[in-house]
C-alpha cells in the first residue's frame, strides 16, 4: 500500500533540519574558538623585565604596567592585588619548573591575553620558592565560553615539559608557533 504524501516526509525533512542546524552551529563555534585562538596568539609577547630589587609585589606591578600600556588592564592595582592574593593563598610555581603561572579574571582587565615576563632576578615566592619566568594569563571577569575554553587548553599545556620548556627558554616566535599547533590541533580534534 502507497503510503501518503508527508506522512514520514514530515519527520524526515524535521531531523534533517535538526542536523544541518547543529552543523551550522558547530561551524559557528569554532569560528568562535578561531577568533579567540588568533586574538591570543596575536597578543601574545614575550618581555625581558628588569626587576630589581626582585620582589614580588614590585615585579607583578612592573609587568602589569606594561599590560596596561597595552590596553590589556584597566587599573594594574587592582590586579597586581589579585595576584597577590591568590600567591598568598599558595606558590603559584608549576612544580619542579621556574616558571610562575599567575592567572586571574577581574572587571579591571579589559581582554584575555597571555603574555611572558623573564626576569632579570628571581623572584621569591611563596614557600622559600622562586621564579625566574612569569606567564600572566589574564581575562575579564565577564568572559565568552570560548575564550574560557582556549585559556584552559593552554592551561592543560603547561602541564606538559615541552611548553614549560619553551616558556622558560625558547623565543617568542617559537612559542607562539607550538601554542598555534596545539590549538589547531585542539580545534580539529574537539567534539
Amino acid at each position: 500500500a502507497a503510503k501518503p504524501a508527508g506522512a514520514n516526509g514530515g519527520a524526515a525533512a524535521a531531523g534533517q533540519d535538526e542536523r544541518k542546524a547543529a552543523s551550522f552551529e558547530r561551524l559557528r563555534m569554532q569560528a568562535a574558538l578561531m577568533n579567540e585562538i588568533v586574538a591570543l596568539l596575536d597578543g601574545f609577547h614575550v618581555y625581558r623585565l628588569d626587576n630589581a630589587p626582585a620582589d614580588l609585589e614590585g615585579t607583578l606591578t612592573d609587568a602589569l604596567s606594561r599590560m596596561h600600556a597595552l590596553e590589556a588592564v584597566h587599573d594594574p592595582g587592582s590586579v597586581v592585588n589579585r595576584l597577590l592574593e591568590r600567591e598568598r593563598m599558595g606558590t603559584q610555581l608549576i612544580p619542579e619548573t621556574r616558571l610562575a603561572l599567575f592567572h586571574t579574571r577581574s572587571r579591571h582587565i579589559a581582554k584575555p591575553s597571555i603574555t611572558l615576563f623573564r626576569l632579570a632576578e628571581p623572584v621569591p615566592l611563596e614557600e622559600g620558592l622562586e621564579a625566574d619566568v612569569i606567564l600572566l594569563m589574564l581575562a575579564p571577569k565577564q568572559l565568552p565560553k570560548e575564550s574560557l575554553e582556549v585559556l584552559s587548553e593552554i592551561s592543560a599545556m603547561l602541564l606538559g615539559s615541552e611548553l614549560i620548556e619553551l616558556m622558560e627558554q625558547g623565543g617568542e616566535e617559537e612559542i607562539r608557533s607550538f601554542l598555534a599547533e596545539e590549538l589547531q590541533y585542539f580545534l580539529n580534534h574537539r567534539p
